[in-house]
């Protein structure tokens, strides 16, 4: 007969299986805990594979979509005849996607006898400006020399805000430092039309350096390309053509000068190739 008391022999009883109780819950909620969660990790990364995967898939899908679109013009703007800050945003660069195009085959077209002087019947003329109106970005390739310089003219000429004012032009004929130019166009001009410009006179560079063979000359050009960069009643002016005929023979010098003011020209680095500035 054992000699510990009733409450006492109750007590230990009552510890003991408390005790075990205790052991089994903590045993049972331990093991229910770690299958829980294991499960719980199971179904999350499912779910978030899931998430992830479709989130990667629209993503992707956004992104293909803003690529293909973002250097596509949005042809619901004219190109002939508007405001140049509103065709670049519609077109979403900083020159002209025609323009562009157009210097590429005009360089490699230089030396073209009465290159910029020859005109094409209207016929043409008319039927590559529809074309253009509805693509920007349409190849040049097939189209006849004659056509894309008329064309170049003619954007130019029909720009709502000449690229170009008499007030500029008049300043910097005063001088024929470059330096002095160069700080007057960025002074005076704003960046798309400065841009323009640039690009212009690349292509009327190019030009004159063949003119031995197509015999277009810097003055020749500047003929010709004073009235469309300025408005036509004072782009006839010879002092006007003699400015554009400075800026074109000069293009080279303008370029270093630019350099050595490591002025950017384009942020978004359409003219890097161009080497003019740095980021």
């Amino acid at each position: 007969m054992s000699d510990q008391k009733p409450e006492n022999e109750f007590a230990n009883k009552t510890k003991d299986f408390f005790s075990k109780f205790s052991k089994s819950t903590k045993d049972g909620f331990q093991k229910f805990g770690e299958q829980t969660k294991q499960t719980f990790q199971e179904v999350g990364q499912k779910v978030k594979e899931s998430k992830i995967d479709e989130k990667f898939k629209d993503f992707g899908n956004d992104l293909k979509t803003k690529t293909t679109t973002l250097f596509k013009p949005k042809n619901s703007e004219k190109l002939f005849g508007i405001d140049l800050k509103v065709l670049l945003n519609a077109e979403n660069c900083s020159v002209p996607i025609f323009i562009q195009n157009a210097q590429k085959i005009i360089q490699q077209r230089a030396k073209t006898i009465g290159i910029f002087r020859t005109s094409p019947d209207f016929g043409s003329l008319q039927a590559a400006i529809k074309s253009l109106e509805a693509n920007h970005g349409l190849s040049l390739e097939s189209m006849p020399t004659e056509v894309i310089c008329s064309l170049i003219k003619q954007f130019l000429r029909q720009l709502e805000v000449k690229v170009l004012d008499e007030t500029i032009v008049k300043e910097i004929s005063l001088s024929k430092n470059s330096e002095f130019v160069v700080q007057k166009l960025v002074e005076n001009v704003d960046l798309e039309r400065f841009i323009l410009l640039i690009f212009v006179l690349q292509i009327l560079e190019c030009v004159n350096l063949e003119s031995s063979v197509n015999m277009m000359n810097a003055n020749n050009l500047a003929i010709i390309f004073a009235p469309n960069l300025l408005a036509e009643e004072v782009g006839g002016n010879f002092q006007y053509i003699e400015t554009v005929e400075w800026l074109i023979c000069n293009y080279g010098e303008i370029k270093s000068v630019m350099a050595k003011m490591e002025f950017v020209v384009n942020p978004e680095q359409v003219l890097s190739d161009y080497k003019w500035g740095k980021k």
